[in-house]
């Protein structure tokens, strides 16, 4: 997985995460509004244009305050929540995106965990055309518990250094280690260096160590000693097919009362280790029935190339210390991460692994052309306190050469572009407190668009479903998403999210719903959670004629049941509610509905007082400006009169009915919506 798609993963995480806070979920939690189980709606606004606004009230009152909303039309989706709680953490994130870019940053600030006596940590990472690079450093005291400290005081320090080396065809590795304990192993030595021939490998080893009065017998001898290597050496060979030449370079053996000592020094030629260790990656992969019979024959010829280049390995022990180093290097393993991608690709049926393994073998060629190596190094050491406390001190930095011929061998093969990806992250503690800051960025062309049409490729190639219909990656991708913002922030006593997502066709989206109701397609919901009982409300267009909205009609449909309280044209008035989001610029009018007060109506939908008319106002007649003082999240509500020749400002109507906001199927696509909630400040 690239880190472009790792990060439009991260988003989508995100937004679930914002969805559920900004959303009113109905997951039940403390404090969250709950939704009911029920589809229906409490009451049903009808408007001579045959769009009826459903209204549900919640049955009991919750802790936490706010207002979530969507409009079709404006293709505008927000929320804004706040929570009570009890708790000694506090922090803040942010996070942005648009249609090529990802852009977030938090702060954290926590207790202090009281085995850890000291932290500070920092990364920070780059990917660009013009660079690519890392950094880790880091140093912590973590006391250990008092069962674990004699094991601590048994044990000093352990110190490594080293790098490893990637370029388009080999791989190298290097490094040391020392050690040091309060109990030690018996001293020995031991080095192997194995390196290829023309012919093979030679294996130089030179050994020095104790050998135990059981074993002596083998060793006390410089005849012994060759016939026990050798044959030690024959049967590897037989095992692998091949073929050793086993030759005794030096030989002492110094007889003692447990044993004795040994020291030797041989070479070793061997012939075959290459076609072993291929034949048994062969076997590997046959027996797990991934490939069939003439690709694991390819696959055989292609991993000719590969070749076990060297590998040398030192190690002394003495008396409670020792230190190892090592150099391993392997060439041609581009060969086979190619051999092993095509051979995948051919496996594959549905042909998705077809266009990567093309894409893979690209890079190689990049790689290879440009010359790029890349190289990451480290230095590690931990330690023991006098008081049972580990020291861990470790820096770690990840740098290239020739990246940027290596960017432009890409783009001349028509690989994806290098994006912008930049990653920092601190934590220290400061006195009894962890504080923790971190910020990431990814930026990409078109960056969303290419990863839904990637996700979208490979839902239809491993889906018998078909059509934008049944391909979740589709609608995402046909709802032109714009821009979002989430932002989330706690203290001691409150938690407060607030975000928003734009599109430019949100009815790919809300047309989920449409096609599961009988009769018109969603325009708005509002959830008003400001109230003791939160309420929600569902505009849907074309629901009824709009010549003569039938009651009996209504109560046809599933959202609309004989204990729905119907309020037909002019018998209630229209609120338009304007909200300005966050600090996106953005205004959007909710319409919401109130019941004249003169014109009351029984379940049945029949009207007590025949004296009283009422029309239903223009939501965009009706809609005033906010005013300069405003601040976000805050909203302004108008009311207009069936004359409209006044005007007064009014808040929306209590809600006195029991039951929590329903329409489960509106609340599904708005969960589904609520994933785009990734919270974006636009550029």
């Amino acid at each position: 997985m690239t880190k472009r798609n790792l990060a439009v993963l991260i988003v989508v995480a995100a937004c679930v995460l914002a969805g559920t806070a900004v959303a009113a979920a109905d997951n039940g939690d403390p404090g969250v509004p709950p939704m009911n189980d029920t589809d229906s709606a409490d009451e049903a606004y009808v408007s001579d244009d045959g769009s009826v606004i459903l209204a549900s009230h919640g049955g009991s009152a919750a802790e936490t305050a706010g207002e979530f909303g969507m409009n079709v039309s404006d293709g505008l989706v927000f929320g804004s929540f706040q929570q009570p709680v009890e708790t000694n953490v506090t922090g803040a994130f942010s996070m942005a995106a648009n249609q090529s870019q990802v852009n977030a940053s938090g702060s954290l600030a926590m207790p202090r965990p009281e085995t850890l006596q000291s932290l500070d940590v920092t990364v920070d990472s780059e990917t660009s055309a013009e660079n690519s690079r890392a950094d880790m450093d880091l140093q912590t005291t973590v006391a250990l518990p008092e069962d674990s400290q004699q094991l601590a005081m048994m044990f000093d320090q352990f110190t490594t250094a080293g790098s490893a080396t990637m370029t388009g065809s080999s791989f190298e590795t290097q490094g040391s280690a020392e050690w040091s304990a309060m109990t030690g192993m018996e001293a020995q030595e031991h080095s192997l260096d194995l390196q290829a021939t023309d012919q093979g490998h030679v294996l130089e080893v030179s050994q020095s160590y104790n050998v135990s009065s059981f074993a002596a017998e083998q060793w006390n001898t410089r005849e012994k000693a060759v016939q026990t290597l050798e044959g030690q050496f024959m049967m590897v060979a037989q095992m692998v097919n091949g073929s050793a030449d086993f030759t005794m370079d030096s030989y002492n053996f110094e007889s003692g009362d447990s044993g004795g000592h040994l020291d030797v020094e041989y070479t070793v030629e061997l012939r075959g280790i290459h076609d072993f260790l291929r034949q048994g990656l062969l076997e590997s992969l046959a027996q797990s029935g991934a490939f069939g019979e003439t690709t694991t024959e390819d696959l055989d010829v292609q991993l000719d190339d590969v070749a076990i280049e060297r590998v040398a390995v030192d190690v002394e022990i003495n008396q409670g210390s020792g230190a190892a180093s090592w150099n391993v290097s392997v060439d041609g393993y581009d060969q086979l991460a190619l051999a092993y991608m095509d051979a995948v690709a051919r496996a594959d049926d549905s042909g998705m692994l077809e266009n990567q393994s093309e894409q893979f073998e690209k890079q190689f060629a990049a790689m290879e052309a440009a010359d790029l190596s890349q190289t990451g190094t480290w230095d590690v050491t931990v330690s023991t306190t006098s008081d049972g406390a580990v020291q861990a001190d470790a820096s770690m930095q990840q740098r290239t050469e020739n990246w940027q011929a290596y960017v432009s061998e890409r783009n001349a093969r028509d690989l994806p572009a290098i994006g912008t990806q930049q990653f920092s992250f601190d934590a220290a503690t400061e006195g009894e407190q962890v504080v923790m800051d971190g910020s990431f960025l990814v930026h990409q062309e078109d960056m969303l668009d290419q990863t839904l049409q990637s996700f979208e490729q490979s839902f239809q190639q491993s889906s018998s479903m078909t059509g934008i219909e049944m391909n979740p990656f589709a609608r995402l991708s046909a709802a032109e998403f714009v821009g979002s913002q989430f932002d989330v922030s706690v203290n001691e006593t409150l938690v407060t999210a607030d975000g928003y997502a734009e599109f430019g066709n949100l009815s790919a989206l809300t047309s989920l719903m449409d096609e599961e109701v009988a009769a018109g397609s969603m325009q708005q919901i509002y959830v008003d959670a400001e109230d003791e009982t939160p309420t929600t409300y569902l505009r849907m267009e074309n629901m009824v004629d709009s010549d003569n909205p039938d009651e009996a009609t209504l109560r046809e449909h599933e959202m609309i049941t004989e204990e729905t309280t119907i309020y037909l044209p002019g018998e209630w008035e229209t609120q338009s509610q304007s909200v300005m989001v966050g600090d996106s610029g953005t205004e959007t009018s909710m319409l919401l509905p109130m019941a004249d007060d003169d014109s009351q109506q029984s379940d049945d939908g029949t009207q007590t007082d025949e004296d009283t008319e009422t029309t239903e106002s223009s939501s965009d007649d009706s809609t005033d400006e906010p005013t300069d003082e405003m601040t976000d999240g805050e909203t302004e509500t108008t009311a207009d009169t069936n004359e409209g020749e006044t005007e007064t400002t009014e808040q929306a109507p209590d809600s006195t009915t029991t039951g929590g906001p329903g329409f489960g199927i509106a609340v599904s696509v708005v969960a589904l919506i609520a994933v785009a909630l990734i919270g974006s400040r636009r550029n």
